[in-house]
C-alpha cells in the first residue's frame, strides 16, 4: 500500500495535472508544485484546494483578526481536518506556500492534529504574517537561500525545521520553444511586480535613446513614456507563452528594485530568463535568489542607482562577448540546479523523511 499525504494548494493541481497527462504541455513549476512528481514516486497524493469564503462576516471580522496571530486560511484548514478524519492513515501534510498551511500548524502545534505539517516559503518571515507561523510547522522549506540565512541569523526557529530548495524554470516547457532563427538582442525587457522600480528605469532609458525598453507589467501605469519605452498591460491567461520570445530575444531581463527588502523579489522571472538563455541586470539585494556577477549570468546594480544601470545597459548591448557568455552560463546553471525536476526531487527527499 502506497503511503498517503495531504497537498494543501489554491492551485486546480488535478485539473493541471490531468491536461498534461493528456498531452499538453504546461507550466509545472508555478502550479503543480511537485505533485506529479510524488504521484510518480508512488505516493498517494490528496488534494484539498483553498476556497474562498462567501461570509462577509469571516472576510472582515473573523480574518482580520485571527490574522494577527498568524491563523489564516481557516476554511481550508476545516476542510483539511475533514478529509484526515476520512483517512487516519495520512502520514503528512504539505503545502507549497506556508501561508495556505498557517492555521493547521496551530492546530498541529495544540495536538489536535497529530501529523506533521511541512510548508514552501517564498518570502522571509521577517516582513509578513507572524513569525509563530514559521515556528509551528514541522518544516519550513525555504525557496531562497539568502533568505534561509537572514532567518536563521535573525529569529530563534530552529535550523532543524529550516531547510533550502532548489526551484527554476519547467525545462520541458522551456524545450517547446525552439526558434530556428538566433535571439534579436535590440531589447531590453523588464516584467514583475514587487517592488519594482520602474519610474527609475524609465528615466535610466530616457537618458539612453538609442536603446530600447519593453516594460510587462499588469499593474503599472505611465502615461509619459519616451518614445524608445513600450509598456504592455494586458498580460492575460497565455501570459507564459507569450513571455518566451521575449526573454530569448531581449538584450536582457532587468529586475529593478525599489528596497532593499528580507525576502526575494523577482525569482521567477530571473529563473524563466536565465532558462532561456537571457542574460540578467539585477538591483542588489540581501534577499536575491542568485547572484548575477558571482553565477556568471549578468551584472548587479546598486538600488536606485540610474548611472549602474546606464552603464549596466551599455556594457551588455556593446560587448557581445561578455553577453554571450553570461547567456550560456545561464542556460547551464538552469539545466544543473535551478528547474523543476531538480525541485521535485529535493521535495521528494524531504517529504520522505517524514512518511517512511
Amino acid at each position: 500500500m502506497s503511503e498517503k499525504i495531504i497537498q494543501v494548494t489554491d492551485q486546480d493541481v488535478e485539473g493541471i495535472y490531468s491536461r498534461i497527462q493528456k498531452g499538453e504541455i504546461l507550466p509545472r513549476h508555478s502550479s503543480l508544485w511537485g505533485y506529479d512528481s510524488l504521484i510518480d514516486e508512488g505516493i498517494d497524493v490528496i488534494v484539498v484546494r483553498l476556497r474562498k469564503p462567501e461570509s462577509l462576516f469571516y472576510n472582515y471580522i473573523i480574518r482580520p483578526l485571527f490574522a494577527k496571530l498568524g491563523i489564516i486560511n481557516i476554511p481550508l484548514a476545516i476542510d483539511t481536518i475533514k478529509v484526515l478524519k476520512k483517512n487516519p492513515d495520512v502520514k503528512l501534510i504539505y503545502s507549497h506556500y506556508i501561508t495556505l498551511t498557517s492555521t493547521l500548524s496551530f492546530l498541529r502545534k495544540l495536538g489536535i492534529i497529530k501529523v506533521p505539517v511541512i510548508g514552501l516559503a517564498h518570502d522571509a518571515f521577517l516582513e509578513y504574517t507572524d513569525i509563530n507561523a514559521w515556528k509551528r510547522h514541522d518544516m519550513v522549506i525555504s525557496l531562497c537561500e539568502s533568505t534561509l540565512g537572514l532567518a536563521q541569523s535573525k529569529t530563534n526557529v530552529p535550523s532543524s525545521c529550516l531547510h533550502y530548495i532548489d526551484w527554476g524554470a519547467d525545462i520541458r516547457c522551456i524545450n517547446q520553444y525552439k526558434p530556428a532563427k538566433p535571439p534579436t538582442r535590440d531589447f531590453f525587457l523588464a516584467t514583475g511586480v514587487s517592488n519594482r522600480d520602474y519610474d527609475l528605469l524609465i528615466s535610466a532609458f530616457r537618458d539612453m535613446p538609442k536603446q530600447k525598453l519593453i516594460i510587462v507589467s499588469s499593474i503599472y501605469r505611465n502615461n509619459n513614456l519616451p518614445p524608445n519605452v513600450s509598456l504592455i498591460n494586458d498580460v492575460g491567461s497565455d501570459s507564459y507563452y507569450d513571455m518566451l520570445p521575449l526573454y530569448y530575444n531581449a538584450t536582457a531581463s532587468i529586475i529593478p528594485l525599489k528596497q532593499n527588502l528580507s525576502w526575494c523579489c523577482g525569482a521567477t522571472i530571473i529563473f524563466q530568463s536565465i532558462a532561456m538563455g537571457c542574460p540578467l541586470i539585477v538591483s542588489e539585494c540581501q534577499a536575491n535568489v542568485i547572484d548575477a556577477e558571482k553565477e556568471g549570468v549578468g551584472l548587479n546594480v546598486r538600488i536606485g542607482s540610474k548611472k549602474d544601470i546606464i552603464d549596466s545597459v551599455t556594457k551588455l548591448s556593446s560587448d557581445n562577448e561578455f553577453r554571450d557568455k553570461c547567456s550560456k552560463n545561464g542556460i547551464a546553471l538552469s539545466l544543473t540546479r535551478y528547474n523543476y525536476d531538480i525541485f521535485c526531487r529535493q521535495l521528494i527527499g524531504y517529504v520522505k523523511t517524514f512518511i517512511e
